[in-house]
């Protein structure tokens, strides 16, 4: 891992790499992590694991190895936040 890049409502973004590749790591902040978080994470990761689209970062993985560490992992794109992107 690298450094903090963002944070959102449930957690933490950090850039990182993996295996050479520049990745985004979406991780819970323990503060958040409570069974109705957890579930709307989990769906997010279901949802990520679904997409093959040239114009949506890919899903590379995720992690959950403990309920205070959970994760996933996706491409690095270097052009900012969405907003950054349409406006």
């Amino acid at each position: 891992m690298q450094k903090v890049i963002g944070k959102g409502a449930f957690g933490e973004v950090i850039k990182g790499t993996y295996c050479g590749t520049p990745v985004v790591i979406k991780r819970m902040i323990r503060q958040t992590i409570d069974p109705e978080n957890v579930r709307m994470f989990a769906e997010e990761i279901q949802l990520m694991m679904n997409f093959r689209h040239p114009n949506i970062v890919q899903f590379m993985g995720a992690s959950w190895n403990s309920y205070s560490n959970i994760c996933f992992v996706t491409e690095f794109l270097d052009r900012g936040d969405l907003y950054d992107v349409l406006f």
